[in-house]
């Protein structure tokens, strides 16, 4: 599974609240145009997981509207330690 770093210049509680709070997840997908957007948010064991389920609809170019499909769901999972 892929793992990405990022370093924020805000502490650490200030991140992880900004990362896990549904609302601001679903602000987030909300100013890209995504829709239908559902969020779950489990914890277990200190760690926190938020799923994102949503619709993005893509400009695809004219050939590959005929290969593929312009509206697209889309699941994310994020793990938080």
């Amino acid at each position: 599974m892929p793992k990405l770093t990022i370093n924020y210049t805000q502490d650490i509680d200030t991140v992880y609240r900004f990362v896990t709070d549904p609302d601001v997840v679903k602000k987030r997908s909300e100013s890209f145009g995504e829709k239908n957007i559902r969020i779950q948010v489990d914890e277990a064991g200190g760690t926190k997981t938020i799923t994102s389920t949503r619709e993005i609809d893509s400009d695809l170019p004219g050939f590959a509207k005929r290969l593929c499909n312009a509206n697209n769901t889309n699941v994310e999972r994020r793990e938080w330690r």
